[in-house]
């Protein structure tokens, strides 16, 4: 079956060699002893290129070790048979070699197979920045040189999809901005790589990873030499996301966050191109590195006394509140989609702390016992569901009201009041919007740009509240988390911010402040709730908004710390 992938290629991308600079080198797990059999590959096919001798380019340390640890994951881990596995290195790795091998495993793999490839070396923009380049071993150093002995992304991904295997799976480990780590071009006169949304369909077999978006550069592993995304992706398949069915979002999620706990000096931001829900392999039950706790040169955080343990969530002594940092940032708010979030502006964020989840009945409570907070409106007939009918007291009791559920049927009053009594306040909407863009990410929710579903977020779907008609206890759906680690910014609760409501942005600060003045009648709120809603009204950049002195089921709250902008 032909692929027709024009469209979307440029956003396509590759698990890249990144630098992860933050483990020492004994922190990283040894990769050359294969990891127990899990089966299950016996009707599979690979296709593994490892390019680090370049004849005329600088070499990609540690490339031949990474595909090496690949071609034996396939062969003594999947089950793989030995002659459905081409590993092709130094001189072999030329483009015609590389797509002759991807037609000939292409050929082989039929419907109860999986195809698998995987590259490990440089990669290039293509002539007119449209498509990406596999750099083949034999490139020169020069922009049409190279173009010409190198491999289209397009033309690989064509020839992958000839196959008829039932899923097909690409691991690109080469970064398509042409440059290396250090910032230096690879060859003189390349293009920049031109980005587009990856917005139309894909064959639903195929996922394709990327490890950097196309304007950031990839390296090594710090005191390893060896390229660290693809190094990373084959550590998740052996156990290391913590998953027993290992998919495309649990990789994707897992070379983020490793990515971020140890990347100093600069962004690498992985992009899946494919079903998120597609399940990729199964774990071979091994533990992975502990990457929060390390800092660039390798010394554990908690022996430097005045060390930020900025991607720890940190307890307070107050309220039981886990405190996620969220890194500053710029990014564009707002949407055509609804008037009232026009026009779409950038703005400047600056770092601040964010609430892991809502607050809960029993941080809520907490408050309360220690005369802080008034009680929550759960039993006085005057908190309201989505459309202003009352809702039935029983309901609310048997099914919203559990410890670790998010409070709700509190008033913009109330929640200011708590976020004040441990030691914050609220976000504004600005700071909630760019949390729940994953620290403002091109993204309409905090997974990326998948539509919702009760798979990611609390929501009305099969039902309201995914069927359950209540709120569900927080963090339930993980698969629906930002990058950074924060729990329903889309569903289960709305969530009151500092602002007043406007019907625009016109006028709307730069710098992330809150619109206090003029003051308005309505406080805004954010995040969709398990209630019904207009469609889109899970997006991050969805506005609602309510009365200060009303209080709703659907409505919670989750505050933040940082000087006030």
């Amino acid at each position: 079956m032909k692929m027709r992938l024009r469209g979307v290629l440029p956003a396509l991308g590759v698990l890249c060699a990144l630098p992860v600079a933050g483990l020492a080198q004994a922190a990283w797990p040894d990769l050359s002893q294969p990891a127990p059999a899990v089966g299950g590959g016996e009707s599979d096919g690979a296709v593994v290129v490892g390019v680090e001798g370049y004849t005329f380019l600088p070499p990609v340390h540690g490339a031949e070790a990474n595909a090496q640890a690949w071609a034996d994951y396939f062969r003594q881990t999947l089950g793989v048979p030995a002659r459905s596995v081409t590993l092709l290195t130094g001189a072999d790795a030329t483009s015609d070699r590389i797509l002759a091998a991807a037609r000939s495993a292409a050929a082989r793999v039929d419907a109860d197979g999986t195809l698998w490839f995987v590259f490990v070396g440089h990669g290039a923009p293509d002539a007119d920045g449209q498509d990406g380049l596999l750099v083949a071993v034999d490139a020169q150093r020069g922009a049409e040189s190279l173009q010409s002995l190198s491999l289209g992304r397009q033309e690989l991904l064509e020839a992958l999809g000839e196959s008829q295997a039932g899923a097909i799976r690409v691991v690109l480990d080469a970064g398509f901005s042409g440059r290396l780590e250090d910032g230096v071009p690879l060859a003189p006169g390349l293009p920049a790589l031109r980005h587009s949304s990856a917005t139309a369909r894909v064959d639903p077999r195929m996922v394709v990873f990327t490890a950097a978006q196309g304007d950031q550069a990839a390296g090594s592993l710090p005191g390893a030499r060896r390229p660290a995304f693809s190094y990373l992706v084959l550590g998740g398949l052996r156990g290391w996301v913590g998953q027993a069915k290992v998919t495309a979002g649990d990789l994707r999620r897992y070379a983020s966050r490793a990515l971020r706990a140890t990347l100093r000096g600069r962004r690498q931001t992985p992009v899946l191109v494919g079903r998120e829900e597609a399940v990729v392999g199964v774990s071979a039950g091994e533990t992975g590195p502990d990457l929060a706790p390390l800092a660039p040169d390798g010394v554990r955080e908690e022996s430097r006394p005045s060390a930020a343990k900025a991607r720890q969530p940190v307890e307070t002594s107050r309220g039981g509140i886990s405190w996620v940092q969220i890194p500053g940032g710029s990014f564009m708010m707002g949407t055509d989609s609804w008037s009232d979030a026009q026009p779409i502006h950038r703005v400047t964020i600056a770092p601040f702390a964010m609430a892991k989840t809502a607050v809960t009945f029993q941080q809520y409570r907490a408050c309360v016992e220690a005369g802080a907070c008034t009680p929550a409106h759960v039993s006085d007939g005057t908190c309201y569901v989505a459309g202003g009918s009352s809702l039935v007291q029983g309901i609310l009791s048997a099914y919203f009201q559990g410890d670790d559920q998010p409070v709700v049927c509190v008033d913009w009053g109330q929640a200011k009041a708590y976020a004040e009594w441990v030691g914050g306040r609220l976000p504004t909407e600005a700071e909630w919007e760019y949390a729940a863009k994953s620290a403002g990410q091109d993204w309409a929710y905090p997974w990326g740009k998948e539509n919702p579903s009760c798979e990611r977020a609390v929501m009305d779907d099969g039902g309201n509240g995914c069927g359950r008609n209540s709120t569900w206890p927080v963090c339930s759906k993980p698969k629906g988390d930002t990058l950074q680690g924060l729990c329903d910014m889309s569903g289960n609760v709305s969530q009151w911010t500092q602002d007043w409501y406007h019907g625009s942005y016109a006028g709307a600060a730069k710098d992330g402040r809150a619109r206090e003045q003029p003051a308005g009648i309505y406080r805004v709120g954010r995040g969709g709730s398990w209630n019904p809603g207009l469609d889109g009204y899970l997006r991050a950049d969805y506005r609602d908004h309510e009365s200060p002195d009303d209080c709703s089921a659907s409505y919670g709250l989750r505050p933040v710390k940082g000087l006030r902008p």
